[in-house]
């Protein structure tokens, strides 16, 4: 979809029918950024397929991580109008913070498509006898069990109209489950108690 709107706009400038103002240049700016997350989306999971998906471990604090792509990613929280809580305990780990923040990334944007509904965003960090987690908790229409380990499948999407309406790719959990488990640790969902959804990814400390 990036790609044919990018196609579009730009030969309906070359025809004039569009006139290339700030506006549309912004336009097609979103579009390359959307176009770009998909490319790395897929080349992340080409590299898992083929065991070649390196991680590049560091000493790091997850809460400072997390805390910082929560800040990052505020503004597109705002505009879906959800409030983002946070519970985050210091944990700290030998992990690629990067790839981290991707896990993030991709949960929070997860989130603004399908739980905006529910207004709120719940993040926390800690660390108990099972090792280090990361959970972001909605409230949005949820999940049934059935179908919580079919989303971290490549292109899968328990509503395809929804879906296409929000600009999922279907490659955005798939990729999470990537990170975590070339890291040696594990992603899961399950429904939230009292309404939506509960994403944790475990790593090993």
């Amino acid at each position: 979809t990036p790609l044919t709107v990018l196609r579009g706009r730009l030969q309906g400038m070359v025809d004039g029918v569009f006139v290339p103002d700030a506006k549309g240049i912004e336009g097609l700016i979103f579009q390359t950024d959307a176009l770009a997350q998909i490319i790395e989306d897929l080349r992340t999971l080409s590299l898992a397929m083929s065991g070649r998906l390196v991680m590049r471990p560091t000493m790091i604090d997850l809460a400072v991580e997390a805390g910082q792509t929560i800040d990052a990613f505020s503004t597109e929280l705002d505009k879906a109008g959800m409030v983002a809580e946070r519970d985050l305990k210091p944990v700290r780990l030998a992990a690629d913070g990067a790839r981290l923040r991707q896990i993030l990334l991709a949960l929070l944007d997860n989130a603004r498509r399908y739980a905006a509904s529910g207004g709120v965003v719940r993040i926390e960090t800690g660390s108990d006898g099972n090792g280090a987690f990361l959970r972001l908790l909605d409230r949005g229409p949820g999940i049934s069990a059935e179908n919580a380990e079919r989303l971290f499948q490549r292109f899968w999407r328990a509503d395809d109209s929804r879906s296409r309406d929000s600009g999922g790719t279907g490659l955005g959990l798939a990729v999470v489950k990537a990170i975590a488990e070339a890291h040696g640790g594990r992603a899961s969902a399950a429904p939230r108690e009292g309404g939506g959804a509960c994403f944790e990814v475990r790593l090993p400390y």
